[in-house]
């Protein structure tokens, strides 16, 4: 699987972009903080290949279990796996190619908005399976920790995403060349 210079460029930004948006957090009580990390998935799911979009969120998760501090609050390393919210962190990948997948080369505002949809279900099923054998509760309390409080704000970012990808995608793929020459 050789990469293209373009491809490692967009894998190193998008990586990035993951690792900024986490640290755009809200922590709540129930250790799973509310981040823009799904934000920036469903962005680069939606804009990038297949290749680029599930090397990258892997990339992602390999970067933070290396101890590099990638994820919320600025942390990282295998105990940040573990923890609670692990398995959100775990299911980014899959959730990440699904919404490719789903989303498909043809931009249709309704099949994204499902794509994305299917990935953040995705994403809850897994997190909250998760969650649940790391901290030994019930499924009702990792419900009410994991997915609840999210709704709202991930069908936001659903919307956004949906409505705002169009414009990204060319952006990501415009075929203009830059000059850096500033006379140009």
């Amino acid at each position: 699987m050789k990469l293209e210079t373009k491809e490692m460029v967009q894998c190193a930004l998008f990586v990035c972009l993951i690792a900024v948006f986490a640290q755009i957090s809200i922590q709540l009580p129930t250790r799973v903080p509310i981040t823009m990390q799904t934000l920036a998935i469903y962005f680069i799911a939606l804009t990038s290949s297949r290749r680029v979009t599930l090397i990258s969120t892997s990339l992602y998760i390999l970067m933070g279990a290396i101890g590099l501090s990638v994820f919320s609050g600025f942390s990282g390393g295998v105990a940040a796996l573990v923890g609670p919210a692990g398995g959100f962190l775990f299911s980014f990948p899959i959730m990440a190619y699904l919404i490719n997948l789903i989303a498909g080369e043809k931009e249709s505002y309704v099949r994204w908005g499902l794509a994305l949809l299917v990935g953040t279900i995705v994403c809850y099923t897994i997190g909250t399976v998760y969650f649940v054998f790391v901290t030994k509760s019930s499924i009702i309390a990792a419900l009410t920790a994991c997915v609840i409080p999210f709704l709202p704000g991930d069908l936001a970012k659903v919307i956004v995403s949906v409505m705002l990808a169009k414009k990204l995608k060319r952006f990501v793929y415009q075929n203009k060349k830059v000059s850096l020459n500033s006379a140009n």
